[in-house]
């Protein structure tokens, strides 16, 4: 088929496959007669089944459908049958409109043609004849295959902001590449308009794209198209990154190889989920209705097989059917009613439910629930259940037990893979089996620092996007998720092979995050950040090793110290105090080993000094702890001094009240000389309590202003 629009309805599904019989006259490969009206019966029953299903206000558009199937089998190539039924179509369109579900995503269908003689004009054809109904909009832009080849970088520059100003316009349009191979998008090779249409999908990972071929093949292959994008639901980006390879075999990016499922009818949550184990190294889908959950997972064949899934409980869409036997919120109807949950491998549940949610204390619900669990447990399947609200996307994936879970699986791929297994074990390298991330081994020409010009200049779009989306205001957990998915793609192109721009896309890309843990009032106030940092600061080490070795150290300083800085600021905006502490902590750790590494002995001291003070505001424990240690050596030091009466001294209570005096009130211990040792003991002990307490008041001053 030159056309798949599987993302439709399944009424819809039979009368595209009529379309896509009139689209392949156009060009070529025209199917039999016989398989034609077995096309157009299914599309009768379809139609005879959506007018039961609308009731008598939306007969008018299955009549008329029934009745341009009709006149196409007296006449399989007349046009004025196919103008009938593209406008029936369209009717059909309106009709399901009417009932409330959302079509928006498929009301604006765009095609960049491909002005080749030998790729037909089917789809120009087809998408005139339906702009001209009035509730479908439609755009043919002409793409100039000779200007491609002349110049394909200017071409890349012209046709990225077309695309630009279409979303712009249009966020949910459908963009069709026709005239495309689908197995031959590498874009680090000379193949004009393929390599071209390989670089635009890298350059949009929101846009909903769909590959015509010439040859009848589609990337589109599990329903992007109606899906949330930004995850790479259908494949499409990850078909091209597999595709683009290196001379010597081997790929640019790290491969999403499977795919979660986000299952909740809150779409905050739900992009939240989707994007959480998207940053992991799986793909994601992101069904926002019951509509698109039952095409994509429903059915003897669905479209997906997810490998896992993070899915409410309680889940209620607007459009969910009011007569189901049993409600979806029992676990095991869920699996009847989606097919594909049951090849699931790691099941995990969110729910603001009680504590009974699993539970024999429970009503029948919970406990059918808890029998149902334990059943998909002795299949092997990690099943995990987290409450919300969340505590952020890093202690979702560890509450699940995915984390631990996935590191198991990475060790063993490792093993397999003949991978050093130490470099496995460490949690802020923990990502999907097959998910090769932080870069290190990726390119296969050490020497070479740089990437690739062409997957340069995509970086370069995405970053510019999201920086332009970060300068605007981030009002939504969709447009931070955006701006996040933006900054990844860009950072994973990049690697650890052109280091300047990849710290960039690494700033843009936390900031992001940030962004929409702060922004989402679905988690919790404290948020957390020191598995965030940890997994900054070993990406940071990996990026940097590309410098000299002589500035590998400093340069690592120097990015944690401005990619925290950028942290922190995000934190202060949306009063995050704890969050802001421990950024500012790593920060000034680090501006400490700068000033150690940078400034001889001098600096080495005030590095210590500078570390030291860090300490003391990470946290008041650390405070108090200081303080004791300082008047247990204040004591030790008084029982050794030389002025004291050995014989009279005591090394209990008395050196510890005469520590207490001389740190916190200045004063030296009686009988003894001020120009003695007790004097130099009682000025430093003195020194270090003034110093603590000015160190005191001001924590405390930014406790009680910032909070």
């Amino acid at each position: 088929m030159n056309i798949q629009f599987r993302h439709l309805f399944d009424e819809i599904l039979p009368v595209w496959a009529v379309v896509d019989y009139f689209l392949s006259s156009f060009g070529g490969g025209r199917p039999s007669d016989v398989e034609v009206l077995s096309l157009i019966e299914r599309a009768e029953q379809a139609a005879h089944d959506f007018s039961k299903r609308v009731g008598p206000k939306n007969q008018v558009a299955a009549n008329g459908l029934s009745f341009a199937l009709d006149e196409l089998k007296n006449d399989l190539a007349g046009t004025a049958s196919w103008t009938g039924l593209l406008t029936a179509l369209g009717s059909l369109f309106e009709a399901k409109a009417t009932t409330g579900l959302n079509l928006t995503p498929m009301r604006h269908f765009v095609v960049l043609w491909a002005n080749d003689s030998t790729h037909g004009t089917g789809p120009t054809e087809f998408l005139h004849a339906l702009s001209l109904h009035p509730g479908i909009k439609s755009s043919v832009f002409e793409i100039d295959l000779n200007a491609i080849s002349h110049d394909l970088i200017t071409a890349y520059v012209c046709y990225s902001k077309l695309v630009h100003d279409l979303l712009l316009e249009q966020p949910e349009s459908v963009l069709c590449l026709h005239g495309i191979d689908p197995a031959n998008l590498n874009v680090l090779d000379s193949n004009g308009w393929n390599t071209l249409a390989g670089m635009l999908i890298l350059a949009f990972p929101e846009a909903r794209w769909v590959v015509i071929g010439a040859g009848g093949h589609s990337l589109e292959s599990v329903g992007g198209c109606a899906l949330w994008a930004l995850c790479d639901p259908s494949g499409v980006r990850e078909a091209v990154k597999c595709q683009t390879i290196t001379k010597g075999g081997r790929t640019c990016f790290p491969l999403r190889e499977k795919t979660f499922v986000a299952l909740d009818e809150e779409q905050d949550y739900a992009f939240f989920f989707a994007y959480t184990a998207y940053r992991f190294g799986y793909r994601a889908a992101t069904p926002l209705s019951w509509e698109e959950t039952k095409q994509l997972l429903g059915g003897p064949a669905p479209l997906m097989n997810p490998f896992g899934t993070l899915e409410d409980i309680f889940l209620q869409y607007a459009d969910q059917p009011d007569n189901l036997q049993i409600p979806v919120s029992y676990l095991e109807s869920r699996e009847a009613e989606m097919s594909a949950l049951g090849s699931a491998g790691v099941r995990i549940m969110v729910t603001s439910g009680g504590q009974d949610r699993f539970s024999r204390r429970g009503g029948d619900r919970e406990r059918r629930n808890l029998a149902y669990v334990r059943r998909l447990r002795l299949r092997r399947v990690h099943v995990a259940v987290i409450s919300k609200p969340l505590a952020g996307m890093f202690r979702l994936w560890a509450e699940s037990g995915v984390l631990y879970w996935m590191k198991l699986e990475r060790r063993n791929w490792c093993q397999q893979h003949g991978h050093v297994s130490a470099v496995c074990d460490s949690y802020a390298t923990v990502r999907a089996p097959g998910f090769e991330w932080p870069p290190g081994g990726i390119d296969d020409d050490p020497g070479n620092h740089s990437s690739p010009g062409r997957l340069l200049m995509v970086a370069r779009t995405l970053l510019d996007r999201a920086e332009r989306l970060l300068n605007d205001r981030i009002d939504s957990v969709e447009q931070a998720v955006k701006g996040a998915v933006l900054a990844t793609e860009a950072l994973e192109m990049l690697g650890d092979r052109t280091p300047t721009m990849a710290l960039e896309a690494l700033a843009v890309k936390h900031q992001f995050e940030v962004l929409a843990e702060c922004q989402f009032i679905g988690v919790r106030h404290n948020i957390e950040v020191e598995q965030r940092i940890d997994e900054l600061r070993h990406e940071i080490a990996v990026i940097c090793n590309r410098f000299a070795r002589s500035e590998r150290t400093a340069a690592a300083r120097d990015a944690e110290v401005a990619i925290l800085g950028k942290l922190v600021k995000v934190f202060q905006d949306y009063n995050q105090f704890d969050e802001e502490m421990e950024c500012l902590f790593w920060q000034r750790l680090a501006m400490g080993r700068l000033l150690r590494n940078r400034h001889g002995f001098a600096g080495w001291i005030f590095g210590w000094v500078w570390r030291y003070l860090n300490r003391l505001v990470r946290h008041p424990l650390y405070f108090l702890g200081a303080i004791l240690g300082w008047l247990l050596i204040g004591s030790v030091a008084f029982s050794l001094v030389e002025s004291l009466n050995p014989a009279e001294w005591s090394w209990g209570l008395d050196a510890l009240s005469w520590s207490l005096n001389a740190f916190f009130a200045g004063n030296a211990p009686d009988g003894t000389s001020a120009a003695g040792p007790a004097g130099w003991v009682t000025r430093g002990l003195t020194v270090c309590g003034l110093f603590h307490f000015g160190v005191f008041i001001s924590y405390v001053y930014t406790l009680i202003s910032r909070k």
